[in-house]
Order: C-alpha cells, then sequence, then structure tokens
C-alpha cells in the first residue's frame, strides 16, 4: 500500500490523495482529486467510492439547502393557477420546509447513531452497520426515544448537549412534521397536548417564513454541537481502524 500510495503521488502529482474508510460498508482505500479543484472550488470527497454512501454532514447540509430553497419561493408570489391562491402556495412550501427539517434530522441522528455503534461496538473487519440501522427505523422521529437510545446505547444525553432552546425547538419540528404528514397540518389532540404550543383544535398548526429561518439557524447549530461530538467521541475509533489497516498493509 506505502509503495502504492508513494508511485500514485510520483505519477500524479496534480493530484492529492486520501486513504480513506468508510464507516457505512468498512472499506478502506484510496481516493484521488485534482488538487486545483480542492483549493478553488473547495471540493472534497462527500461519499464513499465503493458503496456511494454519503457523508452524514454532507446529507444533513444537502437537506438544510433544500430547505433554504424551498424556503425562498414560498417568499415569492407564487402561483399554479386561478383557483390556487397564492397563500395556498406558500403554505405548502412551508410545510415542506418543515417536512425535509424534520426528515432531514431523522436520518442524519440515525446515521450517527448507526455509525457511532458500528465504530464503538465491532470489530475492525467486520460492520453491522445496517443492522443498527434496521432496528432503530422509526425510532428517530420521537425526540424522546432518540434521546433515550443514544444515553443507552451511547452515553450521548442529546438533552444535555443541546441547550432547552435547541431542544424544545427540535420537539417542535418533529411534532409538526407529524401533524403535516399524518393530519394535513391540522391541530389533533396529541400535537395540542405534545406541542406547548397554544393553538385551537382542528385549525391548521402555525408555520412562517420568519420561524423557518430560525429553525435553520438552529439547524446549522445542532449539526455544528454533534459534529464536535463525534469528532470527540467516534473519530478516534475510526483513526484506530485507517492506523489498523495501513499497519497490515505496509509492515
Amino acid at each position: 500500500m506505502k509503495m502504492k500510495v508513494e508511485k500514485k503521488i510520483q505519477s500524479e502529482p496534480d493530484r492529492t490523495h486520501f486513504v480513506r474508510m468508510c464507516p457505512y460498508c468498512n472499506n478502506f482505500y484510496m481516493l484521488s482529486m485534482i488538487t486545483e479543484s480542492l483549493i478553488t472550488m473547495g471540493v472534497n470527497p462527500k461519499y464513499c467510492g465503493i458503496c456511494y454512501e454519503s457523508d452524514p454532514f454532507y446529507k444533513i447540509h444537502y437537506s438544510l439547502e433544500k430547505v433554504r430553497i424551498l424556503h425562498k419561493l414560498s417568499v415569492t408570489n407564487l402561483s399554479i393557477n386561478e383557483n390556487t391562491t397564492v397563500e395556498k402556495v406558500q403554505r405548502v412550501l412551508l410545510e415542506q420546509c418543515v417536512v425535509n427539517l424534520a426528515t432531514g434530522f431523522e436520518v442524519f441522528f440515525r446515521d450517527i447513531f448507526a455509525i457511532g455503534m458500528n465504530l464503538k461496538f465491532v470489530k475492525n473487519e467486520h460492520s453491522l452497520i445496517s443492522k443498527f440501522y434496521k432496528e432503530s427505523k422509526n425510532e428517530f422521529l420521537n425526540i424522546g426515544k432518540m434521546d433515550r437510545i443514544f444515553k443507552e446505547e451511547l452515553n450521548v444525553d442529546l438533552k444535555s448537549l443541546f441547550n432547552e432552546e435547541i431542544y424544545s425547538e427540535l420537539k417542535i419540528i418533529m411534532h409538526k412534521r407529524h401533524a403535516i404528514v399524518h393530519n394535513n397540518g391540522l391541530v389533533d389532540k396529541k400535537f395540542l397536548t405534545q406541542s406547548g404550543i397554544e393553538c385551537n383544535l382542528g385549525k391548521m398548526i402555525p408555520i412562517s417564513s420568519e420561524e423557518i429561518e430560525k429553525y435553520l439557524a438552529t439547524a446549522e447549530a445542532i449539526v455544528k454541537i454533534v459534529k464536535q461530538m463525534f469528532d470527540q467521541l467516534f473519530f478516534p475509533y475510526l483513526k484506530e481502524r485507517i492506523d489498523t489497516e495501513l499497519y497490515l498493509l505496509v509492515r
């Protein structure tokens, strides 16, 4: 591997070479990218070159970008036809902002959990990420369940990791997503009792453009906090696996 890397570097001086290990498929490989692109465009590897699974932090940023696009559309004067009002179009777009935020977080936290479990408890040459991912299905749309799983399995207290405001907003996003997807955005008894929002039973759940802007800022804060946690708790396990693979290949 060492000779292969050195040969690559010498034969392709205009490229930057990455030695990577995918936390999803557990494959260890070398990836080359044009150095100019890395410098001028800030392009970095965002997915595995073997299984093509995207990096969880890239996934969530991509989800947030889609929300920004939807939000921007919602504040423009759009109409589909004479029977569809601008207000209705704006409402649909704002609802989809909430749905995309909630779904993005569901996938994000589920990925972080499965990767963390796999890195911490599974031996280098094996991967049980699909098992961890499958067994946690539908658990990550409920903040209480998600917090419990992280605490019990990984000793990570999400409620303590985030401040009270962030944790509360994350719960509200999930509650609103549930009402939009399962009850056409109407306030039902469950939403009324669990969300903590003052609203009327049978009315549309409140969503505003300003609210989405606030959620996006909160989302960026959440991703930053989780990245710090991941780097501190789980990245050392990934680095250890890479070091082990390199040692076995070049000894």
